[in-house]
């Protein structure tokens, strides 16, 4: 009985290692994150995720500006694993595009964590936006901020995907205290094949971040919302994060359940 037992406990363990196994490399490809290209979905069922993929030209309606393709926020995923928080953004829009409102061109903002999900966020990590007369240096590429003030996008009007009000939507940090640096990669060559607009362009961003710099911002464990648009917000993204402690994957749940039943079926026959 112990050894049929400690085989059945070894078995389980090695299916929820197995359930559990997803290694992500902060490279700006998202192959490691089992996402299928066709429909934008993962294969984990751990991750978060959230797909608003539009296609079309400079003039088509996003949410809640225009835009088009070149100003699409398409797709985020969120993982917690291994003491990190693991973020991935699809975008059609360029992280290069230069910063120039004058010009209606519009940066790529920065990603901004809201611990309350009440729309008052309190750490961002840095994406520095390219100016015309070069990147802007205030803040590290990286930087996770604790945030003091940030800027805000163009449109006052109703986000019918976002919860808090338009007010509450930050493109850019603007003052906040440095607390350490995440892990960060972004594409700025073109991909296609993605979603069913197999042709629209796709830029993408990756970054991984230490729960440890979160808590020390207040985070208690609870899920929170990330926040991404470009600096004049004409598409608006967000996603409700995991909770510190994710549920088992159903793989993993199934196995044990059905340990247990052989394990009640042992006992049964031993008792007999």
């Amino acid at each position: 009985m112990k050894l049929h037992s400690s085989i059945l406990s070894l078995a389980i363990s090695a299916g929820v290692s197995q359930a559990w196994a997803l290694t992500i490399s902060i490279d700006g490809n998202l192959n490691d994150w089992g996402i299928d290209p066709a429909t934008w979905l993962p294969s984990d069922p751990r991750i978060h995720a959230r797909n608003e993929d539009q296609t079309g030209g400079g003039g088509t309606y996003l949410n809640p500006g225009w835009g088009g393709q070149a100003y699409d926020a398409e797709a985020m995923y969120a993982l917690i694993q291994g003491g990190r928080l693991y973020v991935a953004l699809a975008t059609g829009h360029n992280p290069r595009t230069l910063h120039n409102p004058s010009t209606n061109s519009y940066g790529a903002g920065d990603f901004f964590l809201d611990f309350g999900r009440d729309g008052s966020y309190e750490l961002a990590i840095n994406i520095n936006h390219r100016l015309p007369s070069g990147f802007e240096s205030t803040f590290i590429e990286g930087g996770v901020y604790q945030v003091s003030s940030h800027a805000l996008g163009l449109w006052e009007e109703n986000d019918t995907q976002y919860p808090v009000s338009p007010a509450k939507r930050p493109t850019y940090l603007t003052a906040g205290d440095y607390v350490g640096m995440a892990e960060l990669v972004y594409t700025t060559t073109a991909v296609t094949g993605w979603g069913s607009h197999t042709t629209d362009r796709h830029y993408f961003y990756e970054l991984g971040v230490g729960l440890d710099l979160l808590t020390s911002a207040g985070w208690d464990g609870s899920p929170f919302n990330i926040h991404w648009t470009m600096n004049c917000a004409n598409d608006t993204i967000w996603l409700a994060s995991p909770p510190r402690h994710a549920v088992p994957a159903p793989a993993t749940l199934g196995l044990l359940a059905l340990g247990l039943l052989k394990l009640a079926g042992l006992r049964r026959r031993a008792s007999d």
